[in-house]
């Protein structure tokens, strides 16, 4: 078994925190995993993306009364 990469440390450690901000609650250890590791990689590189999935088209910008 290979020791765990430090961004696994950093969601452990995340979820861990999602958790005891919940209350600690039972059952629900998956999605604190999920939503630590999203809450990861917006801090890493500043977006947050599904595999697989394409970032969607820009609004349009809205026009300003002159």
């Amino acid at each position: 078994m290979t020791a765990p990469s430090n961004r696994d440390e950093l969601i452990r450690q995340r979820a861990h925190e999602i958790w005891l901000r919940e209350g600690r609650p039972s059952g629900r250890e998956d999605q604190h995993w999920h939503q630590a590791k999203d809450e990861v990689a917006v801090e890493e590189d500043g977006s947050l993306s599904v595999a697989g999935e394409e970032d969607p088209e820009p609004m349009p910008a809205i026009p300003t009364p002159s």
